[in-house]
């Protein structure tokens, strides 16, 4: 299997799980908070995966470029929603994570990865990627 399909083969479980695992824990429904962090927990590793199957493209300078906004977006969102109490960062945290959409579909329409199998891949990873951080940015 390769680190592309077990990765998101645990993005897309990893909603259900999380929020079973938390409830088990602690005995009440997961904070908006804790589910932040838990999606940038699964999705940053996503994204350096990206990078490295994007390594050998032509534009790969360009690539990495957006791929380091993206993990610092990450970092900083991670990092607010660790410092914040509910409801208090949700606006910047919103903007970030939009932020990160925004820069990871940029790698599929500026036409930065030429290989098609490549941009397959990470075409499918984006879309997961974007896909857990659109339901993220809804319940902020």
């Amino acid at each position: 299997m390769s680190l592309f399909a077990s990765v998101e083969g645990k993005l897309s479980t990893f909603a259900h799980d999380f929020e079973a695992v938390y409830v088990k824990l602690f005995q009440e429904e997961p904070k908006i908070e804790q589910a932040v962090v838990g999606v940038i927990g699964v999705a940053a590793p996503l994204v350096v995966a990206i990078a490295a199957a994007t390594g050998s493209e032509p534009e790969a300078a360009a690539i990495v470029g957006i791929i380091t906004v993206v993990k610092s977006d990450l970092a900083v969102v991670q990092t607010t929603m660790n410092a914040a109490g509910a409801g208090t960062a949700n606006a910047s945290v919103k903007s970030l994570l939009a932020a990160v959409t925004s820069n990871l579909a940029s790698l599929l329409t500026a036409g930065l990865i030429k290989n098609p199998v490549t941009l397959a891949t990470v075409t499918k990873d984006v879309n997961s990627i974007g896909s857990a951080l659109d339901v993220v940015i809804a319940a902020l």
